[in-house]
């Protein structure tokens, strides 16, 4: 899954989830961190490293997409009527419930937080 960061040709993502895990496989820096850890660590699955940090990555990026449109139905739901309060309080609570920071994200916040709530409004 990591190698899709190089190499944006095997699909392009058409759903707002496909969009949402793009996004978050592009710019989370742990993840690349985690990546260059497992790759660098020698730990292996039937000789394959690159499959084991692959699915570890991917495994860690699925689960935070979970938690972000777990989130974002939490606020959709709490805040039914005004877009912009939404998009506040995703905001707000997605650096203290879920702990992704600007820091963490290489790429634009905003974007981040538009494509959870377009995930949840798809679901």
């Amino acid at each position: 899954m990591i190698e899709f960061i190089d190499d944006a040709e095997p699909w392009r993502p058409t759903t707002s989830g496909e969009r949402l895990l793009f996004l978050l496989l592009a710019n989370h820096k742990e993840a690349r961190f985690l990546s260059e850890s497992l790759t660098g660590s020698g730990l292996r699955f039937a000789r394959r490293y690159s499959d084991w940090s692959n699915f570890m990555v991917g495994a860690s990026l699925l689960h935070l997409q979970q938690r972000l449109i777990k989130l974002g139905n939490d606020v959709r739901e709490k805040l039914t009527s005004d877009r912009m309060d939404q998009l506040k309080e995703l905001r707000a609570r997605t650096c203290d419930v879920v702990q992704l920071t600007h820091i963490e994200y290489d790429g634009d916040f905003g974007e981040l937080i538009q494509e959870i709530l377009e995930s949840v409004n798809a679901a």
